[in-house]
């Protein structure tokens, strides 16, 4: 039992850390931003229940069917594993399978939601 919840804490330090330095990768290309102007580090939720509040699911679906759009593949969510939220933006880890393999990946992902609009600013694999 301790070996897993040390392992599920692992995951979610990893993901942690990934989630930061993909804002730092991104804000700084896209906007010429550093991550501190964009998550200032006091305002970071970490959202729980996940794949039980509609919200994150929804963005968590919201991400996959843009990521869909722009590359042409037929990824499906399976579930959002970790989630956190900062002002307007959340970092979802996500389990997804591509429909024509039915290969089950993690991604890593980072939406903007603003009221009803929303926008993918990440989409990449997380190795586990």
């Amino acid at each position: 039992m301790a070996l897993k919840v040390s392992a599920v804490l692992l995951v979610s330090i990893e993901f942690i850390l990934f989630a930061y330095i993909l804002l730092d990768v991104y804000t700084i290309a896209f906007f010429g931003l550093n991550r501190m102007d964009v998550f200032p580090e006091d305002r970071i939720v970490q959202l729980n229940a996940t794949n039980e509040d509609p919200t994150v699911v929804g963005i968590g679906n919201f991400a996959v069917d843009e990521y869909n759009k722009m590359s042409g593949r037929n990824l499906k969510l399976q579930s959002v594993v970790e989630a956190m939220s900062a002002e307007s933006k959340y970092m979802l880890l996500i389990q997804v399978v591509d429909a024509s393999s039915f290969e089950s990946k993690h991604y890593a992902t980072i939406v903007e939601k603003r009221g009803r609009t929303m926008r993918l600013l990440a989409f990449d694999e997380f190795q586990m």
